[in-house]
């Protein structure tokens, strides 16, 4: 799971920074055009790690993914 984390971050780092975006410009962005295009543009190449799955592997990688803690609860 942390290296899907990680590719993901990767992703999103490569996203902002094509669009020529530092992390304090990522930071303050609101919602609007420019924030929902580095958004898709990570969803793009993170799409490369997914590829391989077929459906059902697919739908067990989202169950396992659900039942993972949030990390926002109270023990």
């Amino acid at each position: 799971m942390e290296a899907l984390r990680h590719y993901r971050a990767d992703a999103h780092r490569a996203a902002w920074g094509a669009a020529g975006l530092t992390v304090a410009e990522v930071q303050a962005l609101g919602p609007g055009a420019v924030k929902d295009g580095i958004e898709a543009e990570t969803n793009r190449l993170d799409d490369q790690v997914y590829e391989v799955l077929d459906e059902g592997e697919r739908w067990l990688l989202l169950g396992a993914l659900g039942a993972l803690a949030d990390g926002l609860s109270a023990p």
